[in-house]
């Protein structure tokens, strides 16, 4: 499994080893991308994530940032935040319990379209863009079915995206 590097060090590891693993299955159970999943392939996918506690201003990733990884929300708010003009930042969005950020870099291999900074200590599981590719790797079916998952994702946004869009025509 890979280890983390800088872009966490503001983060706190929460529970190590065989006697966490059924709690950060539950955390990873409770995620929206992951209900559903037949809890074998849910175990075999907590082997490649991290669960961190994330404080108060902490950015999970930076907008412009070129590190990859998927962050799933268990617990707290993550505002989801698009700059514009000179150190000035505009609030898109708010995550919450159950969502997952990160999807688009993972995917397309560009920097992180916006910030996503922790406005209430959060809970986070980390997958990074290396361990869902080895996952992929080793069980072909369960990859693809997670990717799957992350394409209605991105797609159920781009659709209501559109909307607000549509609305402001």
């Amino acid at each position: 499994m890979e280890k983390h590097k800088d872009s966490f060090s503001e983060l706190e590891e929460i529970g190590i080893g065989s006697k966490f693993k059924e709690e950060l299955c539950r955390m990873l159970e409770s995620t929206q991308l992951f209900r559903g999943f037949a809890r074998p392939d849910i175990e075999f996918i907590v082997d490649y994530t991290h669960a961190y506690r994330a404080p108060v201003g902490v950015a999970l990733f930076r907008e412009g940032g070129k590190d990859k990884h998927l962050a799933f929300i268990v617990k707290g708010k993550v505002n989801i935040l698009k700059e514009f003009g000179f150190s000035k930042e505009k609030h898109i969005a708010t995550a919450r319990s159950g969502s997952c950020l990160g999807e688009i870099s993972i995917v397309d291999d560009f920097p992180h379209s916006a910030t996503a900074r922790i406005v209430e200590e959060a809970e986070v599981i980390i997958l990074t863009k290396r361990n869902l590719l080895r996952i992929t790797e080793e069980s072909a079916a369960l990859g693809i079915r997670i990717l799957w998952r992350l394409a209605w994702q991105l797609s159920a946004r781009l659709r209501k995206t559109s909307g607000v869009l549509a609305e402001h025509l």
